[in-house]
């Protein structure tokens, strides 16, 4: 019953010290994109290849942004440089959607970027 009891709390220690890295975490801001939240950020690996899908909501006035990824490998190590900036236009207190599907299955981490745009 002992050993049943140190099982259990040793598995309940790892669990929660492994945590889901937060949003403001896999965000990366440049410029003045303080209008600019970043509400919602999913993941998922289908056929091998990570997707990421990210809300992101103009809370002051129209704001013309631009985004783009970064995708690391399991090492922490960028896998592709080559990613374009896309630019989004969003009116006052509106959201959308954007979405990131990494390059090579060596993907298995990424970092969402965000500048403003001008």
């Amino acid at each position: 019953m002992r050993k049943l009891l140190i099982v259990l709390l040793l598995f309940f220690i790892a669990v929660s010290c492994s945590s889901t890295p937060s949003i403001k975490e896999l965000t990366i801001r440049m410029g003045d994109t303080d209008n600019i939240e970043v509400v919602d950020m999913r993941s998922v690996v289908r056929n091998g290849i990570l997707t990421v899908q990210a809300t992101i909501k103009n809370t002051k006035e129209n704001s013309l942004v631009s985004y783009r990824f970064n995708w690391f490998n399991k090492n922490g190590l960028k896998v592709f440089e080559d990613e374009t900036w896309k630019p989004l236009t969003i009116p006052k207190d509106h959201s959308r959607e954007i979405i990131g599907i990494a390059p090579t299955v060596d993907v298995s981490d990424f970092k969402l970027e965000l500048s403003s745009y001008k």
